[in-house]
């Protein structure tokens, strides 16, 4: 993901800038009304995106990628 920009006084939702790949091809898209920018998604964070194959720029945001954290023990 590239950008979150919050609500502006002409629109009621958060705009969303996101870069992917479909197939070889980079696709760059805007999604406008997502559920998960209003819940604070940030632009550095993973997600998952479903599009349309034949038009890649239709997409949806439908998820957070959530790594596990893993904790480890150092002996010196």
């Amino acid at each position: 993901m590239l950008d979150v920009e919050p609500p502006g006084a002409g629109r009621a939702d958060h705009l969303v800038r996101i870069e992917f790949r479909a197939g070889a091809e980079l696709v760059r898209a805007s999604v406008l009304g997502c559920p998960l920018a209003r819940r604070g998604l940030g632009p550095d964070e993973e997600i998952v995106v479903l599009f349309a194959p034949d038009c890649p720029t239709r997409c949806l945001i439908v998820g957070k990628v959530f790594r596990p954290i893993v904790d480890a023990e150092f002996d010196e």
